[in-house]
């Protein structure tokens, strides 16, 4: 008896530190908030990938297949840091949530997808100032597949010193 109540104690701790080690730094991912931020900081930040709306396109008079615009000339995916609301605000426009940024920062990760299934966040380490988050697409019934897009995905989490954020999928 003395040894199941051992073992089922081992079992409670260890799902605890597992459990933990989810939320690591207090880090919640925001799927897809495009809509919440500024159509000229989506403008000045696109990614290779991804098709974006071609502003010269005249419906009626141009080729359909001009509508869209594939761009092959921009970063590959671009990552930023906000650690202060006077930037955090001038770049999006509504957001719903309140953030305190004298205990929190948001992490932009911003790339070309071809999937609508939310991501959620697999693992968060720190290592050397270095912050890898390791993401993970959810299983979804949803099977489409889309026309690659430019894809924004948030990161709110405790402040921490880093000088750099990688995002591997």
């Amino acid at each position: 008896m003395k040894k199941i109540k051992i073992g089922v104690m081992f079992i409670l701790c260890l799902s605890c530190l597992i459990g933990c080690s989810e939320s690591k730094y207090n880090a919640e991912i925001k799927n897809d908030f495009k809509n919440w931020i500024s159509d000229e900081f989506l403008n000045n930040n696109k990614v290779r990938g991804a098709y974006y709306l071609n502003e010269n396109y005249v419906e009626g008079v141009d080729d359909v297949v001009d509508k869209y615009i594939y761009d092959d000339q921009s970063p590959e995916a671009i990552t930023l840091i906000f650690s202060e609301e006077e930037e955090f605000n001038a770049v999006f426009i509504d957001y719903p949530e309140e953030i305190d940024f004298t205990s929190q920062m948001v992490l932009i990760y911003i790339f070309p997808d071809v999937s609508s299934n939310e991501y959620k966040l697999d693992k968060v380490q720190l290592k050397d100032m270095k912050l890898t988050i390791w993401l993970k697409l959810t299983n979804s019934h949803n099977k489409d597949v889309t026309m690659p897009y430019q894809r924004c995905l948030i990161v709110i989490m405790d402040t921490i010193e880093v000088s750099s954020v990688i995002f591997n999928k």
